[in-house]
Formats: structure tokens, C-alpha cells, sequence
């Protein structure tokens, strides 16, 4: 447990705005619910309220748990399951949400496991920053997000992911048409020394390789609807292998196209990437037998589609 001490010189904040500020780490979320719910947070020794707005001369008292302390938070956020079984669960991510919280302390209270440790109270952790988590989406991709519910289930699962025997396929739209109806893009991957939140093509020792194969289902003016089957799971791997063969997703705000991604937000109303985990085909762990999940594309994507017509 991490405790802090300080007093306000100038008053008028609220309290939750008040701490992100001095911690910007924390989310406002987070911060919120060790306020309302874990009562760490105190004025003159006494528990408030997050929009209590802040006197000068309070005394804020402030403790921050780890996570083996308790430091995740249950919280009651929707969560929406396509497949549950004894062994696993299936969600559909909705697009803003990540997938756990950070290392750093980010994202506390507001992730997907936070919404699984107020669901699942019976089978998820406490302890660690990604009960039963198999893999990622990133935070504005939605789709297909994978559970496994105990550790058998888990161990049995990443196995899958390690020998590529889970099927992984998404839909994205891309700047301009692509050179032929179906393809395979082979280009290692590592992080870019300039920028460490970047993945960047590379031939260095230290790439790993990374293969995406797609097909084109529409073609619409300066466009591609593409389904895309990862067969290697790199991070941001899709995203990257289209942008480096100069076709970006659309409202990629990170490897797009900045042109693009502003006449999209301002002709289609789309806020995000648009790239969704729409199908994926697993080996169930009690049955060992193929298991094919499939959804449709959420509607803000459905939305912006029509929009190119």
C-alpha cells in the first residue's frame, strides 16, 4: 500500500480531478472508486464524496493498494457473452474498453477484467493484473475476446495460441484497392527505436516474424472491405502489415492516414479504427472438438459503411 499526504493551497477542484492531476497514471475511474467504494481517499481524516470540490488548507490522505493487495476493482460495466461454457468465455469487446489494467496503474477500474470480477466473482482473481486472459484486442478494436475460467483451461488455450492452431479473423476497411482478390503479407515485426509504443516492419535481430492473410470481400471508391486471418499474433500486427504495404485502416490514429482519418470522422461520424475480431474457431477444452464462433460487425462500422455507398 502506497500512502500519501498533502495539503491544498488553492481550493475549487473536485476531488477526483484533483488526484488525477497529481497522479495522471491513474485513471478517473479508478480513482473514483477508491473513493466511493475502497474509501482510501480522505479529507481531514474524513471520507468524502469524488466531486467534493477541495478548500485550502484541506488535508487530503490518499492510499494507493497494489495488486496483490486487492487493487482491482469489481465493477459493474457491460459485458456482452456470445459463448460460456464450464472451461471458457467468449465476449464481444465493445470498442474504448481495454483488456486489463495496466502495469503502470492505468485503467484500474474500468477494463474487461474489471467487469469480470464484478460478474465472475466466484472464479476470478484478485491478484493478478489478467485473470484468465488468453490474448488482446487493442482498445479500439471490438470483436471476439477469448476467457479461459480456470487455469487447466488457460494452459490449455495458450497452448493453442503457441502451436497457431486457433483461427483469428478480422474485418477491416483500408485506403485505396487492394493488388490482387486475396493475399499473404510476410513482414517481421519489432518496436520502433524512435517511438516504444510503435511497431514498426523490421529486419533487425530482434523482429519476429509476423504473417496476415487477406481477402478482399467489397471494394467501394478508395476503399477495401478485407477479411484478414492472423497467422501470427504480433502486437498491432494487422494494423501495421496493412499501413506498410500503404493501405492504413481507416480511423487508425496511430499507423493510418491523418487525411483519411479526418474526412471519415467528419463525412461518417467514425471515431475509431475500424477493424473488428469478427470469427474465431478454437478447440474446446473439455470436448476437443472445433469450435466456430461468429459475429456481425457492431453499428457504428455498419454505420459508416453505408456511408460509401
Amino acid at each position: 500500500m502506497r500512502s500519501y499526504q498533502f495539503s491544498i493551497y488553492r481550493g475549487g477542484l473536485r476531488l477526483d480531478k484533483l488526484l488525477v492531476t497529481c497522479f495522471p497514471k491513474l485513471s478517473r475511474s479508478y480513482v473514483q472508486a477508491l473513493i466511493e467504494d475502497t474509501k482510501l481517499v480522505e479529507i481531514n481524516r474524513k471520507t468524502v464524496s469524488a466531486h467534493y470540490r477541495v478548500k485550502q488548507g484541506d488535508e487530503v490522505f490518499f492510499q494507493i493498494p497494489s495488486v496483490q493487495e486487492g487493487g482491482l476493482v469489481a465493477s459493474d460495466l457491460p459485458l456482452h457473452v456470445v459463448y460460456e461454457d464450464s472451461d471458457i468465455l467468449v465476449i464481444d469487446k465493445a470498442a474504448g474498453m481495454v483488456v486489463h489494467p495496466s502495469d503502470a496503474g492505468g485503467h484500474m477500474a474500468d477494463s474487461v477484467v474489471n467487469a469480470l470480477l464484478f460478474r465472475y466473482r466466484d472464479w476470478i482473481k484478485h491478484d493478478t493484473l489478467r485473470p484468465g486472459i488468453v490474448h488482446r484486442l487493442d482498445k479500439d478494436t471490438s470483436g471476439l475476446l477469448l476467457i479461459a475460467k480456470h487455469e487447466a483451461a488457460l494452459a490449455y488455450m495458450l497452448e493453442q495460441w503457441q502451436k497457431r492452431t486457433v483461427q483469428k479473423y478480422y474485418l477491416a476497411l483500408v485506403v485505396g484497392e487492394m493488388p490482387a482478390p486475396k493475399g499473404k503479407i510476410e513482414a517481421p515485426l519489432s518496436r520502433s527505436h524512435k517511438d516504444r509504443k510503435k511497431i514498426t516492419v523490421s529486419l533487425s535481430k530482434e523482429a519476429r516474424e509476423a504473417t496476415t492473410e487477406y481477402e478482399v470481400l467489397e471494394t467501394f471508391k478508395g476503399y477495401s472491405l478485407l477479411s484478414l486471418r492472423l497467422v501470427t499474433g504480433r502486437t498491432h500486427q494487422i494494423r501495421v502489415h496493412l499501413a506498410s504495404i500503404g493501405h492504413p485502416i481507416i480511423g487508425d490514429q496511430t499507423y493510418g492516414n491523418v487525411k483519411e482519418n479526418r474526412l471519415a470522422e467528419q463525412s461518417g461520424d467514425l471515431k475509431r479504427q475500424f477493424l473488428h475480431a469478427y470469427k474465431l474457431g478454437i478447440l474446446l477444452p473439455s470436448t476437443q472438438k472445433n469450435k466456430e464462433i461468429e459475429i456481425d460487425l457492431p453499428s457504428d462500422l455498419k454505420q459508416y459503411l453505408t456511408t460509401l455507398y
